[in-house]
């Protein structure tokens, strides 16, 4: 793939794809694109949205039927369930790894095996999550492992 950077003077950045046909390879850069640029609508307080840029979430939970994103400073809650965040944003690195967690691949800073096939992610915040024996191996692979 060739990559061309131009600098020109304009008041918007504009990306144009060129390709003989839409491969796997360009559907990868396209939902990355996509995806560094939506924003995921949360709340800390019932009548205070905010705007979240996928990449300032550490990893996102699901306790009794609510969706809470954890980032470097605060908590918040969403209305997506954590099929969509997977869906939507593995392409910026968010990872099932279990039933009810989702993390953000970029914020793991150490990893520990642990019985039972499990394994201890710590996060960038210090606090440590469990990636369950079945999210295990998808985790090593996205991870290069």
């Amino acid at each position: 793939m060739k990559i061309t950077v131009q600098h020109c003077d304009t008041d918007e950045n504009e990306i144009i794809l060129k390709c003989k046909s839409i491969d796997e390879e360009i559907l990868h850069i396209l939902g990355f694109l996509k995806s560094r640029t939506q924003k995921i609508c949360a709340w800390q307080e019932k009548h205070k949205l905010e705007f979240l840029s996928p990449e300032d979430i550490l990893y996102a939970e699901s306790v009794d039927e609510k969706m809470f994103l954890y980032c470097e400073n605060a908590i918040y809650q969403t209305t997506f369930n954590l099929g969509e965040l997977e869906a939507s944003y593995e392409d910026v690195g968010f990872c099932r790894i279990s039933k009810s967690m989702v993390v953000n691949l970029h914020h793991i800073s150490s990893l520990r095996s642990c019985a039972a096939g499990r394994i201890e992610a710590k996060i960038k915040n210090e606090e440590k999550v469990i990636v369950s024996r079945h999210y295990a191996p998808i985790l090593r692979q996205r991870l290069g492992l």
